[in-house]
């Protein structure tokens, strides 16, 4: 990851700070002058704008779960909320952050929003279950079948009743 040609396009999902990310790989001094980085994070927190998201409903369950679960673990998947903070204390100058709501199933109408939130879907029931057994059984001592029945509930009310988002 040195040398005058490499340029850093993408960091994801990580769960330590910017700032020990950049001691390990020093990005800042493997960018050309002028040249930067984009990071894209999701939160952990579903919502939805237009109340199809209960406070009961699996998926709005399922944030503060994996908040504690990283917690227990000793880090933290509360990432979005800090980037921009991190990319700074790292040294960046010119930071800039955009925020988005990403869909996340295909309730959107526009188009573009409903291939994303099919991606997103297609991701989130692609990876769904094995974090459910990592997080809920194996780090908050839940039994197989309290993991199976979460995850099947979430399955069952994931995104064709519910107008979840991604910020």
């Amino acid at each position: 990851m040195t040398g005058p040609d490499y340029t850093a396009k993408h960091i994801s999902k990580l769960l330590e700070t910017f700032t020990a990310l950049l001691e390990v790989v020093d990005i800042c001094r493997a960018l050309k002058p002028g040249g930067w980085i984009e990071h894209l994070e999701l939160s952990v927190f579903f919502e939805s704008d237009d109340g199809t998201l209960s406070d009961d409903n699996p998926l709005k369950k399922w944030g503060p779960i994996q908040l504690a679960a990283s917690e227990r673990l000793g880090k933290t998947f509360a990432v979005y909320e800090h980037v921009k903070r991190r990319i700074v204390e790292a040294g960046f100058v010119g930071v800039r952050e955009h925020k988005f709501k990403l869909p996340v199933g295909p309730w959107s109408s526009d188009k573009k929003m409903k291939d994303i939130g099919n991606w997103n879907m297609f991701f989130f029931l692609r990876d769904t279950e094995a974090f459910c057994i990592y997080l809920l059984g194996k780090v908050m001592g839940v039994s197989v079948a309290s993991v199976t029945s979460f995850v099947v509930a979430e399955y069952g009310q994931v995104f064709f009743r519910v107008h979840a988002n991604h910020r």
